[in-house]
């Protein structure tokens, strides 16, 4: 029998405001991760500050301000906290509401543990690891969903868009959205194809990208299978277009 995969849901409200302010979505996930098998979270600002990276005083307050607006989202209105209030090392338990947890519409990041686990082992900074976390939360949301009864030709389980597409919606620069790509297929989170490179007069011009993930968790077909749908599904949409 297969063993059940645990996961956070990132509602796709909760990651947009994440690409104005990193540190909200980083302190949701953070909240979610470790209220995985209950709606009590405790922990310590030592806890927050070492998971997200962080180090300077200056950011630590930062941090701590997008924590207030998250629990203010969506803890229980008589559980409410004053999050400064509390030493580096001062245990901290708060209670969440789950009506306001799973109110994750139509669209949504499901991020699983494995994920947070190789995130929090690769990243080195504090930056680092909230751009890897939004690009993959926007990955998850607007990738192509395969239910049931579709077959991997229909819909394959993946998200095509330009470079240039992605950088642009989601706020980084060029240079970040492809240094975040590439580690995320390094540390096996996901798997990339670059679509129609060509070299024009020294410089490389790519078509669109295909993202898709590295752990196959359905396991009705192979990444091999899944990348071969998905090339000839996105040469057929370009066709149509």
């Amino acid at each position: 029998m297969k063993k059940k995969e645990q996961f956070i849901i990132i509602p796709e409200e909760a990651w947009i405001k994440g690409i104005e302010n990193k540190d909200y979505l980083a302190c949701y996930c953070f909240i979610r991760e470790h209220a995985l098998m209950t709606n009590k979270v405790i922990f310590t600002k030592k806890v927050l500050y070492d998971q997200l990276r962080v180090k300077r005083q200056n950011i630590k307050e930062r941090v701590c301000q997008a924590m207030q607006q998250v629990l203010n989202d969506f803890c229980d209105d008589d559980a409410k906290i004053d999050f400064k209030k509390f030493k580096v090392n001062e245990l901290i338990c708060v209670f969440l509401d789950e009506e306001k947890l799973d109110r994750k519409g139509k669209s949504f990041a499901k991020i699983y543990a494995d994920d947070l686990i190789k995130l929090e082992s690769y990243a080195t900074s504090q930056q680092n690891y909230q751009d890897m976390l939004l690009l993959l939360c926007y990955y998850r949301t607007r990738m192509i969903k395969r239910n049931t009864d579709s077959t991997v030709e229909i819909a394959p389980a993946i998200l095509y868009k330009y470079l240039l597409d992605i950088s642009t919606e989601l706020q980084l620069p060029l240079s970040a959205t492809v240094r975040c790509l590439d580690i995320l297929q390094e540390v096996k989170i996901i798997n990339l194809y670059r679509m129609n490179t060509k070299k024009i007069n020294d410089n490389y011009f790519t078509g669109k990208l295909i993202i898709y993930d590295y752990v196959n968790r359905d396991e009705l077909y192979s990444n091999e299978e899944i990348l071969d749908a998905a090339i000839k599904y996105v040469n057929k949409k370009s066709k149509d277009q």
